[in-house]
C-alpha cells in the first residue's frame, strides 16, 4: 500500500512537471521578445535648468537588435496632460522646434516600438526649463 501511494506521488509529480515544462516553452515560434525601457534621458530626470529649446535624447534597445521606432510625448507638470510632439522616429532624440516657457516644469515621456508591435515606455520624466532668455 505503502509503495503503490509512492508510485503515485512520483508519477503526480512528474506529469505534473512535464505540464509545467510544455507551459512555459513557446510552442509557436514567434519573434515575441520585450524592448528595454528607455533610459537615460537628456535633460536628464530633475534637471532644474534645462534649455528653452532642448534636445530630448534618450537610450534604448531591442534584445535582437531589431529596429526601434520611437514616440514622444511632453506637457506641463502641473496639470499631468502629455501631447504627442513626433512618431515613427527612427532615432533615439527629438529636437524641440517650439521654445518652452522659462522657470516651467515639464514632463515626457518615450514609447519604443518594433516592426513586430512589441512596444515599452518609461515612467515619467521632469525638467524644468532655465529661468533665462534664450
Amino acid at each position: 500500500m505503502k509503495r503503490s501511494l509512492t508510485l503515485r506521488l512520483i508519477t503526480l509529480t512528474l506529469a505534473l512537471l512535464f505540464l509545467f515544462l510544455i507551459a512555459c516553452t513557446d510552442s509557436d515560434d514567434s519573434d515575441d521578445y520585450y524592448i528595454f525601457v528607455p533610459y537615460n534621458p537628456t535633460p536628464f530626470d530633475g534637471n532644474g535648468a534645462a534649455p528653452r529649446l532642448p534636445l530630448l535624447s534618450w537610450q534604448c534597445s531591442h534584445p535582437e537588435e531589431y529596429p526601434l521606432y520611437y514616440e514622444v510625448y511632453m506637457g506641463l507638470e502641473e496639470d499631468g496632460i502629455l501631447h504627442n510632439l513626433a512618431e515613427d522616429l527612427p532615432h533615439a532624440y527629438y529636437q524641440m522646434t517650439d521654445t518652452l516657457e522659462a522657470g516651467t516644469a515639464y514632463i515626457w515621456r518615450v514609447i519604443a516600438w518594433d516592426s513586430l508591435g512589441n512596444t515599452s515606455m518609461n515612467q515619467l520624466w521632469h525638467f524644468t526649463t532655465a529661468d533665462t532668455p534664450i
